[in-house]
């Protein structure tokens, strides 16, 4: 009978992980990679995120712990992410400019 785990994707400002966690909390396996914010071209002191880095960052911890998984179902998903960080979305839901991280001087309101 295959494990029952959650896969949880958590992506900060200094490293995205990858993990799976069984019904008593323990952790079957993780993989984890640097996270770095990019600096925008309008302005040298503004940062922000690449959203498809980041799901490149996802991915590539995922592809690292996939082996450990061979005995075991996901039966479920959750994301977390930066706490203040923003992003400029259309009607639709679609990324209208990258996220701005809460390190760069557009978000002191948020601070």
């Amino acid at each position: 009978m295959k494990q029952d785990v959650i896969l949880v994707l958590d992506c900060g400002a200094t490293n995205v992980r990858a993990m799976a966690v069984d019904r008593q909390g323990n952790i079957i396996a993780r993989a984890a990679t640097a996270n770095a914010s990019d600096i925008a071209a309008e302005k040298s002191d503004w940062h922000q995120w690449s959203l498809e880095a980041i799901m490149q960052r996802f991915a590539d911890c995922c592809r690292q712990i996939h082996d450990q998984l061979a005995s075991c179902t996901v039966r479920g998903i959750t994301v977390t992410t930066f706490g203040v960080d923003g992003a400029l979305v259309d009607e639709q839901g679609a990324l209208l400019y990258p996220i701005i991280s809460w390190k760069c001087p557009r978000a002191s309101c948020s601070r």
